[in-house]
């Protein structure tokens, strides 16, 4: 019988593949007191959610004695958790002399378990029962009823949002030469900002990935906002992913959409259906970021294709960094501007803003106690020294233990200890911010900023976060569905 101390480590990483660090969950696996001396058990933990879409790419755990586990992912199927649940994936461990201990496990590709937002991760000694259910294994895809519980640890990493069709082996590629299409069923749901990638290549050749502006809704009337060249040769052909510093990365606001440039003759895998035509295409060498466009849709093939890409990118909740006209003049000071609401639970990945003068700010994360109001609490901050070397335009991501957790509904704010370094406009009209005079404040704090400042309600701070939801993925399947 085996003994397993279960302090499960799951190496959870976004399917895009563009990063590589993690965040961990749970219990730590190290050499517990007690381990399982009982049989016939399965164990789900209800308190450990995956926060987000993504996949398993290893395990880590402590064992004591010889023998052989299933460390698995659960989907609960309604609200009523243990008692219908659906295995969605499962990885055999043996477990010998060799390997007693610590035991970290990492998986082929092949091997990886693709996580929805909301599964949970159990474990199963081989071939025993589900309690409450005379079934001795279990089947992926399978519903069960599950009324027991455990503790363990999973180490995770949120999921790139992803916009297109599956970067996935297709039979065509494009003969023609010198083309650029913009698939027009994809739009950008947010402004946001391209910061990847991915896509199914064969063949060896260049294409420009790119961001384009309809002139209207649904307009081949497009100018080009953006590019990424990507060179495909032997050597990297298949599924590539690309990774765009911050100094490369395209902003993009709601309505735009992306394409894509040929070179020379295509290299990104589609199928041929005909049908509506979805794209805006033309017969074209290359294109000029800022210049109009319009293509016209002069290519005759299969119209109804689906490539093999995705533009992979993150939100920005705030308004525009730019520099405006004033920057607060009063001292200990903090607003909270209503308007800026997260629209899903998420994950604050960085900030951008446009700055003037020299201090501190602590750009802020507020829950609010119910909408439209000002007893709050502060999630989370992030502190950032203004120097006359870093003014202006600012933008950088967080490391991933700095990154704030938020939900739906939560709030941007700012605290500025000294004078403001936040440019802002000035507009009179109704009061959208929650705001009073105090010093710093700490992360878990209570206050009622009810106390307004007399100043102008309505202003427009160059503030934004960038956000990743843990919910949308919009990636569209193989069958036409969302995720």
């Amino acid at each position: 019988m085996m003994q397993i101390i279960v302090a499960v480590l799951v190496a959870f990483v976004v399917k895009s593949e563009l990063t590589e660090a993690a965040s961990e969950m749970g219990w730590t696996t190290s050499d517990h007191t007690h381990t399982h001396w009982g049989s016939s058990l399965v164990f789900v933990d209800k308190r450990l959610v995956f926060p987000f879409n993504g996949a398993v790419t290893g395990w880590k755990l402590y064992s004591r004695v010889q023998g052989t586990v299933l460390l698995q992912v659960w989907r609960p199927n309604g609200d009523d958790i243990c008692t219908d649940m659906q295995l969605v994936g499962q990885t055999e461990v043996v477990v010998d002399d060799s390997n007693l201990g610590l035991l970290s496990i990492d998986l082929d590709p092949d091997n990886h378990i693709d996580v929805q937002y909301g599964d949970m991760i159990g474990w199963n000694s081989k071939n025993v029962k589900v309690a409450n259910s005379s079934s001795s294994s279990h089947t992926e895809g399978q519903s069960y009823d599950l009324d027991t519980k455990y503790s363990l640890n999973v180490v995770y990493e949120e999921d790139d949002v992803q916009l297109g069709w599956d970067t996935v082996y297709r039979e065509f590629v494009d003969s023609g030469s010198s083309q650029v299409f913009v698939d027009k069923r994809f739009t950008f749901p947010l402004r946001g900002e391209i910061i990847g990638w991915k896509l199914f290549t064969r063949g060896q050749g260049m294409v420009n990935l790119q961001a384009w502006r309809p002139a209207s809704e649904g307009s081949c009337s497009v100018t080009l906002l953006g590019e990424t060249e990507v060179v495909v040769s032997e050597n990297n052909a298949g599924l590539m992913s690309v990774e765009l510093d911050i100094e490369e990365r395209i902003a993009v606001e709601q309505g735009d959409m992306f394409g894509w440039s040929d070179q020379g003759k295509g290299v990104i895998t589609a199928d041929m259906k005909s049908g509506t035509q979805y794209h805006c295409n033309k017969y074209q060498s290359s294109a000029t970021v800022g210049q109009r466009y319009d293509l016209d849709g002069e290519i005759g093939w299969g119209p109804e294709r689906k490539y093999s890409v995705q533009a992979v990118y993150q939100g920005l909740l705030g308004w525009d960094e730019v520099n405006r006209a004033y920057t607060d003049s009063g001292s200990g000071q903090v607003f909270i501007d209503k308007r800026l609401v997260f629209p899903d639970d998420g994950i604050v990945t960085g900030w951008q803003l446009y700055t003037r003068g020299k201090g501190t700010v602590f750009l802020q994360i507020w829950r609010p106690a119910s909408q439209e109001s000002c007893d709050v609490q502060l999630v989370g901050q992030t502190k950032v020294t203004v120097k006359s070397s870093n003014n202006g335009f600012m933008s950088f991501d967080l490391s991933e233990d700095d990154r704030i957790h938020v939900k739906a509904g939560d709030l941007i704010g700012w605290n500025n200890p000294g004078k403001g370094v936040i440019t802002a406009d000035m507009n009179s009209g109704e009061q959208h911010h929650c705001s009073t005079y105090r010093g710093t404040v700490t992360v878990g704090e209570s206050d009622d900023l009810s106390d307004v400042i007399g100043w102008g309600p309505n202003r427009k701070y160059s503030l934004s976060a960038k956000f990743k939801s843990y919910t949308k993925a919009d990636v569209t399947n193989e069958d036409g569905t969302g995720p």
